[in-house]
């Protein structure tokens, strides 16, 4: 489960709400947004998630699988 996000993402552009949207949207399992924002961030740190477009507010950022 702890890669879900990266399978969601394609590699196409996508804003992070969005992905976060969809994963919250298809699988519930009790936990909010802010623990997969922080998987994100952990993604990015590892070259496994691009930003794209970087924005202030993190949820705006375009993200995106590394080429």
């Amino acid at each position: 489960m702890l890669g879900c996000g990266v399978i969601w993402l394609k590699n196409v552009p996508t804003k992070e709400a969005r992905l976060i949207g969809d994963i919250l949207g298809h699988w519930q399992l009790g936990v909010g947004d802010w623990w997969y924002a922080r998987r994100i961030e952990y993604y990015i740190s590892q070259g496994r998630i691009s930003i794209i477009q970087d924005s202030e507010n993190k949820y705006a950022r375009l993200i995106s699988q590394p080429l």
